[in-house]
């Protein structure tokens, strides 16, 4: 087994995988799909049903057609940073709709041609996209003179 971290990993700190590939079921899904297999999941996450669950309805939300509105860009990315922020303390980095969220926070940044956040979040975007083994086609994104190239750069 081969594994890549996004980000630092505190000593101690426990390191969960993620064995169904459906991180947004709810808590209660999860655990009836491990049970045949005499297993139980005690992550962040399942541990926190109730705060979870209602977070993950959130996020199917917005992977299931919200993007960044042109007209409300600003109020739109300050939601999305707020929804990237629970999916980090649920644990949920490896969630492809984690990684759709950060590539429009990404793009939204670019957008506006805030070339600090756009930086911030497109080496964070880079940074995951590295440790689920895709990190060449997002490199594009770890530098502001390679983001200025990019189509989304101060779209309007």
């Amino acid at each position: 087994m081969k594994l890549r971290a996004a980000r630092a990993i505190e000593k101690g700190e426990e390191i969960t995988c993620d064995y169904l590939g459906e991180l947004l079921n709810t808590t209660e899904q999860r655990q009836q799909s491990l049970a045949p297999y005499g297993f139980s999941c005690s992550c962040k996450a399942c541990l926190n049903q109730g705060v979870t669950d209602a977070r993950r309805k959130k996020y199917l939300t917005w992977q299931l057609g919200k993007r960044l509105s042109k007209s409300r860009r600003g109020a739109d990315l300050e939601y999305a940073v707020h929804l990237l922020r629970e999916m980090t303390e649920d644990g949920l980095q490896v969630s492809p709709c984690y990684h759709s969220l950060l590539l429009e926070i990404t793009r939204g940044y670019m957008a506006l041609g805030d070339e600090e956040n756009a930086l911030r979040f497109g080496q964070r975007l880079h940074a995951v996209k590295v440790a689920t083994g895709k990190g060449k086609a997002f490199k594009q994104y770890t530098s502001v003179e390679a983001m200025k190239k990019n189509e989304y750069w101060k779209s309007k």
